[in-house]
C-alpha cells in the first residue's frame, strides 16, 4: 500500500521538474535573416523585437525625435555588434555617440538582419543601407 502514494509522488515530482524546466527559454544563438530567408512583412505591425526577421528587403526612414540634439549613443554600429566583436560606431562623436545629423532624415535598405536569444536577453542588429 505504500507503493502507490510514493509512484504517484515521483511521478508528480518529475512533471513539476520538467514543467519548470519548460519555462526557461532556451538558447537560440546568433541567427541571420536575409531576403531569402526573411519571414513575411507585414506593414500594418510596428517595428518590434518579434518583426525583425521580417525586415531585411525592405525600406525604413528614420525620422529621429523631438531632442536628438546629443545623438544616438550606443545606436549605430558599422559591425554587428551581437558577435562580440569590435563595436565601432558609426561616425562617432565623443566615445560611442553617433550625431542624430548624420541618420535622420535618410532612407536605408535593410539588407540582413541578426538574432541572438540567450537565457537572459534578446538582441538585434539591423545591417543598413542608405538609399
Amino acid at each position: 500500500m505504500k507503493t502507490i502514494p510514493i509512484i504517484t509522488f515521483f511521478l508528480c515530482t518529475v512533471m513539476y521538474a520538467h514543467a519548470q524546466l519548460n519555462i526557461v527559454p532556451k538558447n537560440d544563438g546568433l541567427k541571420e535573416y536575409t531576403v531569402t530567408n526573411a519571414h513575411p512583412y507585414d506593414s500594418l505591425t510596428n517595428v518590434e523585437k518579434r518583426s525583425f526577421t521580417s525586415l531585411p528587403g525592405q525600406t525604413l526612414y528614420m525620422h529621429g525625435v523631438k531632442n536628438d540634439r546629443n545623438g544616438y549613443w550606443d545606436a549605430f554600429y558599422t559591425v554587428n555588434f551581437l558577435t562580440g566583436d569590435d563595436r565601432t560606431v558609426y561616425k562617432a562623436v565623443n566615445i560611442s555617440t553617433t550625431p542624430s545629423k548624420e541618420v535622420v532624415g535618410k532612407y536605408y535598405e535593410v539588407v540582413k538582419v541578426w538574432t541572438k536569444t540567450d537565457y537572459l536577453s534578446a538582441g538585434c542588429c539591423l545591417l543598413l543601407r542608405e538609399k
